[in-house]
């Protein structure tokens, strides 16, 4: 586990401790489990927004085929 270090306004981190106590739980823990609901949420954005492209793929027939060119490819100069 790695340590975070925050610097804020010292009347939200007052506040912020008080919303602790009255949860019943260490700030450290609020904090944590405030992130983990924010990256639980962004997961789960970005795996509805690849499912909504590919049934989008689908429903339009679109296909993308397997890359048969190199990045050099787009750049050779003829």
């Amino acid at each position: 586990m790695a340590n975070l270090t925050l610097a804020m306004d010292e009347t939200l981190l007052h506040e912020a401790r008080r919303v602790a106590f009255e949860r019943d739980m260490s700030l450290t823990e609020m904090i944590r489990g405030y992130l983990n609901d924010v990256v639980a949420s962004w997961r789960i954005g970005r795996k509805a927004k690849a499912k909504q492209l590919m049934e989008t793929f689908k429903r339009n027939s679109v296909y993308i085929g397997k890359r048969d060119w190199t990045r050099e490819d787009l750049y050779e100069r003829h």
